[in-house]
């Protein structure tokens, strides 16, 4: 399915949840500066960003999007 603006963070195959798939493409981009990995915007898809990823684990309705 495609991403769509109200798809919530951290959910990269836009299925409705932040769930082990998106663990794995966030590990695959880890190092790079792949914007669309990089959660906070720091340059480097790192720690900060798996932080970020399994705070909004679950389905995304729990999980409101970042300002």
């Amino acid at each position: 399915s495609a991403i769509t603006e109200d798809v919530c963070v951290g959910d990269f195959d836009g299925n409705g949840d932040v769930d082990g798939a998106d663990l794995a493409t966030l590990l695959g981009a880890w190092g790079t500066n792949d914007p669309a990995f990089d959660l906070n915007g720091s340059g480097t898809v790192d720690g900060a960003d798996l932080a970020t990823l399994l705070g909004a684990w679950g389905p995304c309705n729990d999980n409101p999007p970042l300002d």
